[in-house]
């Protein structure tokens, strides 16, 4: 059987029908295809081959071929095709180098050598690794350039309001929130990162984002989320609170904890915003629309984001066919506020242009989440030795905190907790970009400088 993306047919018979065919055998001058039903007269046969350095389909078309039907299979119809054809037989032996070609650097090389070879990936650069993550991290927000960032000042200061918020995803962070008054740990978060005079952290932190939206382990205890959220009432600073997928044996822990949360926001009478990566933790949450603000969270904004996009489906960093995803639809966004009262998306800045949909948007920089497990390949690699052994961590020893997973320095990739971030080198260095997704409606930054 020969593979459906490599070569396919479509017959035309007499009476104008058309139908698939699927080749079993391919030879210079003759094929054998099959069908689920038997033929009627053809008129035309149309073959589709593949051509893997253009990523395109060449075609041949045989008018009125002589077709001979072969003993009938149980489920299918088989039948033999003679040509004679010159441009088919040419094509044939097309396909037969490039495949062979194709499995030859399959098995005498290594994936980066064979994506070299077909879409000019930069295998050299593979050995460049910064197994610092970081001096890498350092490396790559030194390459931001001076511009002209006076938009940001004068979008706040010109009565649009465009929050500035900061991510305290994981246990190390909000401990230094909790010791620290909230402007100089919001000074000393850009100091530590070489980032002191970038035109944002001059900016007043507007908020806070609690908890991590790809590790159940990262979400801080009630104890340290009570001191959490009570410091940030007494600065004055807003909250949300970040939750990731809800697995099926943490929901009861879950409902406490819901539970826990309404009851604060009653004795504070305020609301609580959530990011929510879980449909059914957005059921839980429905009902109680009085002290809940549901926010959708990155997890369920599906986007395709991969830093090495530009060689998969040869897309550059400009305007991509990607921009767009189902927040896009009015019929999407009005599902989710009717059923779920939300009205605000997490977006990310992911390495090229994406449109901002209608509504309220927050945009989360300059990382983006590319790959989640549920079972952290970091947690294997430190207690089993290979990351291949995954299986659910009970007790987490925190060790993201101190390590994670890097790659080579050009593809800009990190792994940390128990996903894969892509780090975008524009967004923060280009100031251009920003402004565009303001113009569009953005109205929330949200940082993470990992």
């Amino acid at each position: 059987m020969i593979p459906f993306a490599l070569a396919s047919g479509l017959i035309t018979e007499k009476s104008g029908k058309q139908r698939e065919v699927r080749f079993i055998e391919l030879e210079e001058h003759r094929l054998t295809f099959r069908t689920a039903e038997p033929l009627d007269q053809v008129v035309k046969l149309e073959i589709f081959f593949y051509d893997d350095r253009v990523c395109t389909y060449d075609s041949v078309i045989l008018m009125h071929p002589y077709i001979l039907e072969l003993d009938a299979e149980r489920f299918c119809m088989e039948y033999e095709i003679q040509i004679a054809d010159e441009s088919y037989r040419k094509a044939v032996q097309k396909l037969d180098r490039s495949y062979y070609h194709y499995v030859t650097q399959k098995l005498e090389g290594d994936d980066a050598a064979l994506a070299e070879d077909y879409t000019g990936y930069p295998a050299k650069l593979d050995e460049q690794i910064t197994l610092d993550f970081h001096k890498q991290s350092l490396v790559w927000f030194q390459e931001t350039e001076a511009g002209d960032w006076s938009f940001i000042r004068n979008v706040r200061e010109g009565g649009k309001r465009v929050e500035i918020t900061l991510e305290l995803d994981h246990p190390k962070l909000w401990r230094q929130y909790l010791a620290m008054d909230v402007d100089e740990f919001y000074r000393e978060y850009w100091r530590s990162h070489g980032l002191l005079n970038h035109p944002l952290a001059k900016q007043q932190l507007d908020r806070v984002y609690i908890g991590n939206q790809f590790c159940h382990h990262l979400f801080p205890c009630w104890t340290d989320l009570e001191k959490l959220l009570d410091k940030a009432m007494e600065e004055r600073r807003n909250v949300t609170l970040a939750f990731t997928y809800m697995r099926e044996s943490k929901i009861s822990e879950t409902e406490e904890l819901l539970k826990k949360l309404e009851k604060w926001c009653m004795n504070h009478h305020t609301k609580l915003e959530l990011v929510l990566n879980d449909w059914g933790m957005l059921s839980l949450v429905r009902e109680k629309r009085e002290v809940f603000l549901p926010v959708l969270g990155v997890l369920l904004n599906k986007r395709r984001k991969d830093p090495r996009m530009c060689y998969k489906i040869g897309m550059d960093t400009g305007d991509s066919p990607l921009a767009e995803n189902a927040l896009d639809q009015s019929f999407f966004r009005a599902y989710l506020r009717e059923e779920y009262g939300i009205v605000r998306y997490e977006q990310e800045s992911c390495g090229y242009r994406i449109h901002i949909p209608e509504g309220q948007n927050s945009i989360h920089i300059p990382f983006y989440q590319t790959n989640t497990s549920q079972y952290c390949p970091l947690y294997a690699r430190c207690k089993e030795g290979s990351r291949g052994k995954q299986y659910m961590a009970e007790h987490c020893p925190e060790y993201c905190s101190s390590y994670v997973f890097s790659y080579p320095d050009h593809l800009h990739m990190a792994g940390r907790y128990n996903s894969l971030f892509g780090y975008d080198d524009q967004i923060l260095t280009r100031s251009t970009r920003l402004p565009e997704y303001l113009a569009q409606g953005l109205d929330r930054i949200v940082i993470n400088l990992m």
